[in-house]
């Protein structure tokens, strides 16, 4: 095999952008795929070569069984399911024939080529893959682009409805297929509210909290009985082992308990406590204290408190008991961190620890963005203070603002003038000041 072209993945720079187009004929009963890639410039590229891509694709039917993918020409059908072709031209078409009636087009299955895809699809086909596609990366892809469509349309309306029966069908199906648990529970996690930030020009960081959990909590109450049944099936009385099927069935229990503790009933609450209570691995421990301590759910202030005391002598578990409190929703957080800074186990001399609590509070997006800008504050005195001690750490959390110009007005003023103010202070370390300086170099 000439792999001569295949070799531009490692001398070009930057990642391809592909769009398809399809075009179905019913008289001739064939598919016509047309794809064209192109790749960005970027510094001393400024022109890019096409790329060899393996383009792996799938053809379901109504049914979502998967068909032969027969090119134009060809005369014999191959076995049905994923058929991978060479993608090599900057435009290219594929013409897919022996079809009865139009198939649903499962491109680049398996993530078989790392690009931006642009392929319009509606909400029904993009739950079609969700629930059917016998590809596990493209049905968890359709779940996220279905699920980002719909948040994205309700930042743009929040009178829009907030769960469709599309998508809750789809969700339904995805959770009931039976398919590997971990799988399962990928496909059923909403996107993340950073993830989601990028997607949108200018960001709310409260209002993409609230879609994201109104959709979530939306989603609890219509499948509790489901939700419940699954955390049944899946708390059973295995001891514990590091195996990939326990850890797949742990993964999707807790999934189905995240779900019911947003519910807020009595009987969710008492699964979590009891989890908490029972649980022989960090996995669980750590999944219902979380659960316990951001819906602050009754009992929560105990088992931080028996937490933190189990593992008073193992650093690393107590990384996590910061970083769950700093990443809790609630409105009280910025408060528990400064009170956290004076815990004996945090010293702002370490890093992992600065990482664990100052961190994570910074990634807290409904907490750090408070309105009131307190949020900017507290980061910017950790900054400093960092300034004197560690100014490469310093460096890395004062990144933490560089994203200020894409803000909403209000928020983008006041983090804007808290880069000022940190921009003043005259002993800045030579990295602080490199990116407080680059991040203010542009305006608004």
């Amino acid at each position: 095999v000439d792999l001569s072209q295949f070799e531009r993945w490692y001398s070009q720079a930057g990642t391809p952008e592909v769009h398809i187009e399809n075009r179905w004929d019913d008289a001739r009963g064939e598919l016509t795929l047309t794809l064209r890639q192109h790749t960005p410039p970027t510094p001393g590229q400024a022109q890019k070569e096409p790329l060899h891509m393996p383009f792996a694709v799938g053809l379901l039917d109504s049914q979502g069984r998967d068909l032969p993918v027969q090119l134009a020409g060809e005369t014999e059908a191959p076995a049905a399911g994923t058929r991978v072709l060479d993608f090599t031209e900057a435009e290219q078409t594929f013409v897919f024939t022996g079809l009865k009636a139009a198939p649903v087009v499962s491109p680049f299955r398996n993530f078989s080529a790392p690009v931006k895809l642009t392929y319009p699809r509606g909400e029904q086909e993009l739950a079609f893959l969700m629930a059917h596609d016998s590809d596990a990366f493209n049905r968890w892809d359709a779940a996220q682009q279905l699920a980002c469509n719909l948040l994205l349309a309700r930042l743009d309306d929040p009178a829009a409805e907030v769960l469709p029966q599309t998508f809750l069908a789809a969700f339904r199906t995805a959770l009931l297929s039976g398919e590997d648990p971990a799988l399962i529970s990928e496909t059923l996690t909403l996107p993340a509210e950073s993830y989601l930030a990028e997607l949108v020009e200018v960001v709310d960081p409260a209002a993409i909290h609230q879609v994201r959990h109104q959709l979530k909590q939306a989603l609890a109450q219509a499948l509790a009985a489901e939700w419940h049944a699954i955390y049944q099936q899946l708390n059973d009385s295995q001891p514990y082992a590091f195996t990939a099927e326990q850890v797949a069935r742990r993964s999707l229990k807790n999934t189905a308990l995240g779900y019911l503790a947003e519910t807020g009933d009595d009987q969710a609450q008492a699964l979590v406590l009891r989890q908490w209570q029972q649980a022989d691995n960090m996995t669980d421990q750590l999944a219902a204290l979380t659960l316990l301590v951001h819906h602050r759910m009754p009992g929560h202030a105990e088992a931080l408190a028996e937490f933190r005391q189990r593992w008073a002598n193992e650093p690393l578990v107590l990384d996590k008991w910061f970083s769950l409190q700093a990443a809790c929703p609630d409105e009280t957080t910025l408060e528990q961190v400064r009170a956290l800074m004076q815990d004996a186990a945090f010293s702002m001399e370490n890093p992992n620890k600065v990482r664990a609590l100052v961190g994570a509070f910074c990634r807290n997006a409904v907490n750090f963005h408070r309105p009131d800008g307190t949020g900017y504050t507290f980061l910017a005195e950790r900054v400093l203070e960092l300034n004197r001690i560690n100014p490469q750490i310093a460096s890395r959390m004062v990144s933490f603002f560089n994203s200020w110009k894409r803000l909403e007005p209000g928020r983008r003023e006041k983090m804007r003038q808290t880069l000022e103010q940190i921009a003043a202070e005259p002993a800045l370390a030579r990295d602080v000041y490199e990116i407080v300086s680059k991040a203010l170099a542009e305006p608004a």
